[in-house]
């Protein structure tokens, strides 16, 4: 999975390397398109890698930036969200959310500038990013079967569209 910063020359990408999962958070090069020799890809030595995060026993989901933040990002991993704040000198959790009553977290989305959402099972959980240790809101029987993919309109706040295994499309 790829992930671009809509504010940023950052790419997150989720991989295996075998052993575990990982996420790199990396800086695209400013003069990357200005190479006289039009390099059709971009060498991975040219590429800044600027944070990583391991997990070994469970799947990274995606990796998530903030709309208008450019320091907050968000890892989804199978049973909880990291937050992550960027500053020049590192980047480092700030905020661990560990899933209460089990099951395993599917993605998710920034949903407005201090929520991000995150599909669990055939429900929605979201996360205030201010206070982590309480629910914003949820939903929890969104979908009959688990949700597969969740989408936010930036131009229609608090606006959500969602799909499922249950072949429903639902705009909340």
């Amino acid at each position: 999975k790829l992930s671009s910063s809509p504010n940023d020359s950052l790419l997150a990408t989720v991989y295996s390397n075998n052993l575990s999962m990982k996420t790199a958070i990396m800086k695209i090069p400013d003069n990357i398109f200005n190479d006289p020799e039009e390099k059709e890809v971009l060498e991975f030595e040219n590429i800044e890698v600027i944070a990583e995060v391991e997990s070994h026993q469970q799947e990274i989901k995606t990796t998530e930036f903030h709309s208008t933040n450019n320091d907050l990002i968000a890892i989804v991993i199978e049973s909880k969200l990291l937050l992550l704040n960027r500053t020049e000198a590192k980047t480092q959790v700030v905020a661990e959310v560990n899933v209460k009553n089990g099951g395993k977290l599917a993605g998710g989305k920034w949903f407005n500038s201090y929520q991000f959402i995150v599909m669990h099972e055939n429900g929605l959980k979201t996360y205030d990013t201010r206070d982590t240790n309480n629910l914003a809101f949820e939903i929890p029987n969104a979908h009959i079967q688990p949700v597969r993919d969740l989408d936010v309109n930036s131009n229609k706040p608090f606006t959500l569209a969602t799909v499922g295994d249950d072949s429903a499309l639902k705009i909340w």
